[in-house]
């Protein structure tokens, strides 16, 4: 279950506490809220985290499920979100493919992904 802990338009975060299904908190993320004035605003999520005591349970999944169809939702002028992830952090890429992430960059030093979910089709 997903709950917003911080909604600022003004600094453009929304920062969002993941629970378990028994109300345990067990995770949070952040999201960067784009300037919808852009032709194709999209959503950057970053500082993802699943608490220690709750890692190795396959969380971060269903984390990363919700958080998606919570940004379908809630923001459905935005086309994409995006984030990175080192490229070493096999548990994390494994799970935001999961959700339906995809790697669409590697740095130059291979030290990071970039990785992106489509979350409306284009209108053009």
């Amino acid at each position: 279950m997903l709950k917003i802990l911080k909604d600022d338009y003004e600094t453009k975060v929304r920062v969002v506490l993941f629970s378990t299904n028994e109300g345990e908190e067990a995770g949070r993320f952040t999201l960067e809220i784009p300037d919808f004035r852009q032709k194709n605003p999209r959503l950057s999520v970053w500082s993802l985290q699943i608490f220690e005591q709750f890692r190795g349970r396959k969380l971060c999944n269903q984390m990363m499920v919700e958080a998606v169809e919570m940004m379908r939702k809630e923001f459905p002028r935005c086309n994409s979100a995006y984030l990175t992830v080192r490229t070493n952090n096999i548990p994390a890429i494994k799970a935001y493919e999961f959700a339906g992430f995809r790697i669409t960059n590697t740095d130059d030093d291979n030290w990071k992904h970039l990785m992106e979910i489509i979350l409306q089709e284009r209108k053009e």
